[in-house]
């Protein structure tokens, strides 16, 4: 059960970060009666000048193995670019236990605003997703990995396939680190990129510093991320 608890993570698709104790996870849900905000801050650049994006996740435990969320996304360019995008998503997630340290889920959601990666693509739409995360402990020290497919759509001319993986390791004294990888694509749509991030626990908070770089070859982005979580 602890490293089921130390393993309740959630990636952005623009900022993640590791928290231990009651944390959330891509593949697994927030206790019955547990909730947790997450939100994340970053400054990049890129082709289309400064950009500075927003994400504020909040995840809710709805009873065992059920989970809701509800999310915020924003981005904002300083220099002439694509323009100012939001995007928000509500969903609801169904995690099962597949051994005492592993979990499948499956969640589905309702979109609204634009995709924030790629050129236009905006309106009503969904997504489904599939998680499947694994945690463990190596050398005294709890650890996870985590690896999510996801289809969204907004219409039939705008429709994407997004994959994440994320491994995240205790470093001991509060501190955790995390590494991810994230692609988009599809519609005109072709983004990857990987970010590296390390957390401090505070009581019922974890504040976390990162580094994030786009590697897919089509444009060049990087900048660093701020992100704050807080338990409840």
């Amino acid at each position: 059960m602890q490293g089921e608890r130390f393993a309740r993570w959630l990636m952005l698709a623009s900022g993640s970060a590791l928290c231990a104790g009651e944390a959330a996870a891509g593949a697994w849900t927030q206790p019955a009666g547990h909730s947790q905000s997450i939100n994340s801050v970053s400054r990049e650049r890129g082709p289309s000048g400064e950009v500075w994006r927003t994400d504020s996740l909040g995840e809710y435990g709805l009873a065992e193995q059920w989970g809701g969320r509800l999310r915020l996304e924003s981005q904002l360019t300083l220099d002439e670019g694509p323009g100012d995008k939001l995007s928000v998503e509500a969903g609801i997630q169904r995690a099962f236990r597949l051994r005492e340290r592993s979990s499948l889920e499956v969640s589905a959601s309702v979109l609204a605003g634009e995709a924030l990666e790629g050129p236009d693509c905006r309106g009503g739409g969904f997504e489904t997703r599939l998680g499947l995360g694994q945690s463990f402990a190596l050398g005294g020290r709890e650890g996870f990995v985590v690896v999510e497919g996801a289809f969204r759509s907004r219409g039939s001319a705008c429709e994407r396939i997004v994959t994440e993986a994320a491994v995240g390791t205790q470093l001991g004294a509060g501190f955790h680190t995390i590494a991810k990888a994230y692609t988009e694509q599809g519609d005109g749509a072709r983004s990857a990129k990987v970010e590296a991030m390390l957390l401090y626990d505070y009581k019922k908070y974890s504040l976390g510093f990162g580094y994030r770089r786009e590697i897919s070859g089509a444009f060049k982005e990087e900048g660093w991320v701020v992100s704050v979580w807080q338990r409840f």
